[in-house]
């Protein structure tokens, strides 16, 4: 311990006060950046969190506005076809749809950690608008394209902001499993009940089923069983872990599993196991609107026990 020594001596030169300041800085300084590097760590991590948080709020306005499109859509392109009674429903449902976007573009505005993500993106709306605008005068044909177009275009600007927030890269295993039956199952489960939707309209329009119109059918019909399964599975592991949100995850999850069971048994009677197709277009988009109504209600509770995590 001899290369103590100097110090040693030092230290015993000084007064009882001098002591006392030389041990705050050899001691005190370091304990004093040790704690401001721990808060600014634990600032950037209430942040992070407030962000992903921010973006979790958007995501039931993002999915209503998508729910409403595609029965838009759907009724315009029916009502295209000849089905006269849909006008009312055809006008509600643009309406909806209108109203949708706005509160959309109003919740991200009014979180300041996303404006500018979506919102205040000039482009995106000046899109958006345009193709919205065309809807009511486009032919069949090119109601196919816009639906794709702008179904497409929501889901694209909506990802970009749920990467941009982090809130795709939750650490906590059971958050994101919630995140995802969020941001990946409802949404596939609403373009599929959309997409069902607009196509089983025609189908019961015409009277008939083209071949590749019977294959896009039969191919969504089964990817409700697989994205119902992917999402409670996902809802049963998260009760497992956690217990205390088994209430309203169970009852989600049995919501879930028989939310879209009417339109498969339409799909299947009416549409592609008949040659009479004796459904009208209005009982089979009430049939999809149902569907979508309790999509967002399950939405709702799976974003509400997200934030509890």
């Amino acid at each position: 311990m001899s290369f103590l020594e100097p110090a040693i001596r030092l230290v015993g030169t000084l007064s009882f006060r001098n002591k006392l300041r030389a041990t705050a800085i050899v001691f005190g300084v370091p304990l004093l950046v040790a704690l401001g590097l721990i808060l600014n760590e634990i600032n950037t991590r209430v942040s992070a969190l407030q962000y992903e948080r921010e973006a979790l709020e958007v995501q039931v306005p993002a999915l209503a506005l998508m729910a409403n499109l595609h029965q838009y859509i759907a009724a315009s392109q029916a009502l295209r076809e000849g089905v006269e009674g849909l006008g009312e429903l055809a006008q509600a449902k643009h309406d909806s749809t209108l109203q949708a976007f706005k509160v959309l573009d109003s919740a991200i505005a009014e979180r300041k950690l996303l404006d500018g993500r979506l919102s205040a993106n000039a482009a995106w709306v000046a899109a958006w608008n345009k193709d919205f605008a065309q809807v009511k005068t486009a032919d069949a044909d090119g109601l196919a394209e816009l639906h794709a177009q702008m179904t497409a275009t929501l889901r694209g600007e909506v990802d970009k902001l749920n990467e941009s927030s982090g809130l795709l890269v939750d650490g906590d295993t059971s958050s994101s499993r919630l995140i995802d039956v969020l941001t990946t199952h409802a949404p596939e489960l609403i373009d599929t009940t959309g997409n069902g939707a607009r196509l089983g309209a025609l189908v019961l329009v015409k009277k008939g089923l083209k071949s590749s119109r019977r294959t896009e059918l039969t191919v969504l019909r089964g990817n409700f069983n697989a994205l119902v399964q992917w999402s409670m599975d996902s809802l049963r592991k998260v009760t497992r872990e956690h217990p205390e949100l088994a209430p309203a995850l169970d009852d989600a999850g049995s919501r879930l599993n028989t939310a879209y069971l009417a339109i498969q048994e339409a799909m299947t009677v009416k549409m592609l196991d008949t040659s009479d197709f004796d459904m009208t277009p209005e009982a089979y988009l009430q049939l999809t609107q149902t569907a979508l109504d309790e999509s967002l209600l399950i939405s709702s509770v799976v974003l509400k026990e997200a934030e509890v995590l």
